[in-house]
């Protein structure tokens, strides 16, 4: 069972909406008034909904937006409270690092597009005793990490040469630091048991975003990418346990976690997933046994796939994070949040629910669901918001 994760709103609350079914334990939310869906209205029949919207005026505020509205645990291990820096321009190192981003309670925020931090995202990252970066030198400079360090912030880096690299990396860290705060939070457990690889394609955002809080759930569980319908060799070696040949990490950060790979990953078993249908095609060509394959019609029914999945096993709770399938940059960070709330992710078109998440919704949703969308209206428009009134209103 995953720890209590307190995720706390800040400003004057609403009161503690718990999440409900059999993973309540993994998460409880408290959502202030101000983060309520615009298009909820005192006196509707809707104004009892517990739909919010994590919104600002582009990627990076969006993700800082989430962030600051939540306080989100301290992560249990030496590095204190934590937060993740990804790239924002592009989607798959904040993708493949929902896992970590659960094994740390860590949200994610976002950088420049040139590799600094704003003004507001610095001040954000000024809370954390620890920032981890997730983005290769090429995306988030060195400098960048000095001006966290030269505050006081402890800065790691998880990265390597290519969005593959990074999430072999990422991989292992969640690996890692998931061992560390289970074992007590000083030291990793000397065997990993067994773990869970989730295999997406990394040359689209849709099938990782769903991905991630899935393995994040799954226990032990981790994001690996494709190329399309090719493995590749990085991934193909991360998912026989051979994280060493991630390229162009740190190794100073990297070593220790190598080192205790080496040992506790004996006879521990894999368990490999694909979401969608370029990873699956991927997986059967490399000869990469799967126990479940993921694939739906499009990209909305693949990741109702997932969610039910998780439902029908009771590892998810019955409140929902909901992020647009058509458009990645206010997306991206949701996989974070949905990990650590232990929160089904599902996507939707820009003006209304596709059918296989409105199915998902009809069958889950009960009177104390939490539903939390992000991005602004022009991303998931008030006709979205709409639908899901009707479906928290009943």
């Amino acid at each position: 069972m995953r720890r209590i994760t307190r995720i706390v709103l800040t400003a004057a609350l609403v009161g503690a909406l718990s999440l409900s079914g059999s993973a309540a334990s993994a998460a409880i939310i408290q959502i202030d008034d101000s983060a309520r869906d615009p298009e909820l209205s005192i006196g509707s029949t809707g104004w009892s909904a517990k739909l919010y919207r994590f919104q600002g005026a582009d990627r990076v505020e969006t993700a800082r937006v989430a962030a600051s509205l939540t306080d989100y645990a301290t992560s249990g291990t030496s590095l204190g409270d934590v937060a993740l820096l990804a790239a924002s321009t592009g989607y798959a190192d904040a993708l493949a690092s929902a896992p970590l981003a659960e094994s740390l309670s860590a949200p994610v925020l976002l950088a420049n597009a040139d590799g600094t931090v704003s003004p507001a995202v610095s001040t954000e990252l000024a809370r954390y005793d620890t920032v981890v970066i997730v983005s290769g030198r090429g995306l988030i400079p060195e400098k960048t990490a000095g001006a966290l360090r030269a505050k006081g912030t402890n800065v790691v880096r998880y990265a390597g040469t290519s969005r593959f690299d990074t999430a072999a990396a990422l991989g292992l860290a969640s690996l890692y630091w998931g061992s560390v705060r289970t074992g007590g939070g000083r030291h990793p457990a000397a065997s990993i048991g067994d773990w869970t690889a989730y295999i997406a394609d990394g040359l689209d955002f849709p099938d990782g975003l769903a991905a991630g809080p899935a393995a994040a759930r799954d226990g032990n569980g981790v994001v690996l990418l494709t190329a399309g319908a090719e493995v590749g060799p990085v991934t193909d070696a991360a998912v026989h346990g051979r994280f060493a040949e991630a390229r162009g990490v740190d190794t100073d950060a990297f070593a220790p976690l190598l080192a205790w790979w080496a040992t506790a990953s004996r006879g521990a078993q894999l368990t490999t997933n694909a979401v969608g249908a370029a990873a699956a095609s991927a997986a059967g060509g490399a000869g990469i046994p799967l126990v479940s394959s993921f694939v739906g019609r499009d990209r909305y029914e693949t990741a109702a796939l997932v969610a039910k999945s998780s439902l029908e096993r009771g590892i998810a709770t019955n409140s929902f994070a909901i992020a647009s399938g058509e458009s990645f940059p206010d997306a991206v960070v949701a996989g974070a949040f949905a990990a650590n709330a232990s929160s089904p992710l599902l996507l939707s078109r820009a003006t209304a629910l596709p059918a296989s998440t409105v199915d998902v919704l009809s069958a889950s949703v009960l009177n104390d669901s939490v539903v939390v969308v992000f991005g602004g209206e022009a991303t998931l428009s008030r006709g979205v918001s709409r639908q899901l009134i009707e479906q928290l209103s009943w």
